[in-house]
């Protein structure tokens, strides 16, 4: 195994980003959408560690463009999926008994994955790298916000975060329980990213057949990746800059791709 490392972050990208307005976000449950005040406050319908939700990626610039993606977070106890159904890529992260997180870079329309050893991921041992997978952002960040509102009750309460820092504006809402955000902005300049959750679900029989079937791919490590450069499969995504450093095409609020120094992946 050579002693490459690749970003942290996932497909470079996965999603930064926090300010200014919030609407009111109801996080929707497709198995208890109904369900009453009492049983919400009393009871957690969401498994936080089986479930799926869908996300909208957002950027909008102050002359009126935007650029909308959507991303779906997948977990499965100790696995979870961030999947890129625009770019037809998904990448699957586990944690080790021994803590250190490692991916697996899938890309559907060719059923064809790339392996990536807990030494090849920079700081996989860290709490940060699977934080930033399993809930989108990490504890660290999160915790230097300022708390500024609480919303609901039981399961169902939400927090609002707020900070300033280095020209941006960050703003979060974040459900405790479930340990998923509802709506994370990043404000920079004349551009603003939002992420914004859509709904969730815990549909038994789709999570298990979306991590069947992609376990039936044909996989390569990234080691032996330099020995397949004549297969045209390795030659299309190394020329689109999926293999070692794994671009989504999503990019922060000033401009930068999202990964490295970003708090949301």
């Amino acid at each position: 195994m050579n002693s490459r490392y690749i970003p942290s972050f996932i497909i470079s990208a996965a999603c930064a980003a926090s300010t200014l307005m919030i609407g009111a976000t109801a996080l929707l449950f497709s198995t208890s959408v109904n369900a009453s005040a009492n049983v919400a406050a009393h009871s957690c319908p969401l498994n936080k560690q089986r479930l799926s939700a869908d996300y909208t990626l957002t950027r909008t610039w102050d002359i009126g463009r935007s650029q909308t993606k959507q991303l779906t977070l997948w977990r499965n106890a100790n696995e979870v999926a961030l999947q890129y159904p625009q770019q037809a890529i998904t990448e699957i992260w586990t944690r080790g008994k021994d803590g250190r997180s490692r991916p697996v870079r899938y890309f559907d329309d060719y059923q064809r994955g790339i392996e990536y050893f807990p030494n090849e991921v920079k700081g996989s041992a860290t709490a940060q790298v699977w934080q930033s997978k399993y809930q989108l952002i990490d504890d660290d960040f999160r915790q230097q916000m300022t708390l500024v509102s609480e919303a609901g009750q039981g399961c169902l309460r939400t927090e609002t975060y707020e900070l300033k820092q280095q020209g941006k504006r960050y703003r979060l809402v974040w459900q405790p329980a479930s340990q998923l955000v509802i709506q994370y902005q990043e404000q920079a300049m004349s551009q603003l990213f939002t992420i914004e959750l859509q709904q969730t679900s815990q549909d038994s029989g789709q999570i298990d057949q979306f991590f069947a079937s992609r376990q039936a791919y044909q996989t390569t490590d990234y080691a032996d990746v330099g020995d397949n450069e004549s297969d045209p499969f390795f030659l299309k995504m190394m020329s689109l800059g999926f293999v070692q450093h794994g671009a989504s095409g999503f990019y922060n609020a000033d401009g930068s791709k999202l990964g490295g120094n970003s708090h949301v992946h």
